[in-house]
Order: C-alpha cells, then structure tokens, then sequence
C-alpha cells in the first residue's frame, strides 16, 4: 500500500517502525557545519528540548547533539554563558 495523505495514522505509524529499524542498519552520516550555523542549530535543539512534551529516546539523542554542538562552539565566556542559560530558557527575550 502506497503511503500519502490519506493514510491513516496507525497505518504511517506502522510503516514508519520499520523505516525507522532500517535506518538504525545504515552508515553514520556526516553533517559538516560551519561553526554559526552549529551554533544556530544548538539553540534550535535547546528550543525544542525545553519543550515539556519533548520527552523519550528522542529527545535524549537531541540532547546529546546538542552537547556535541556545545561543546564545539561555546568556547569562550560569553557564548558558555549564552548555552548554560539557553539549557534553563533564560535567552529567550520577554
């Protein structure tokens, strides 16, 4: 049965188990970034990760994602600042 807008959720939900174990068969990819844009999408991740319904295995690799990207770019004091405080929500303006 081909998958499109009309299939039901239980039936896309089905399909996309199985599409998902078959991803966890293939290579590692390799995403290279530049360091802003790393940055950009750690606090993207953050965003998200400070969601309440972002919970599970998902969030889990989200989150350590977002360590490696930290890690990587948060290297001098201003932008660790910026990341602890991003982890709390407190960079978001009022």
């Amino acid at each position: 049965m081909p998958i499109n807008r009309n299939t039901s959720l239980e039936e896309l939900l089905r399909a996309a188990a199985i599409e998902l174990r078959e991803l966890d068969t293939r290579e590692p990819i390799t995403i290279r970034l530049r360091p802003l844009q790393a940055w950009a999408l750690l606090g993207n991740l953050q965003l998200a990760l400070g969601h309440e319904r972002n919970t599970g295995a998902t969030a889990r690799v989200g989150r350590h994602i977002a360590r490696l990207l930290e890690r990587e770019v948060a290297t001098t004091p201003a932008l660790k600042e910026i990341a602890r405080r991003g982890w709390k929500g407190e960079v978001l303006p009022n």
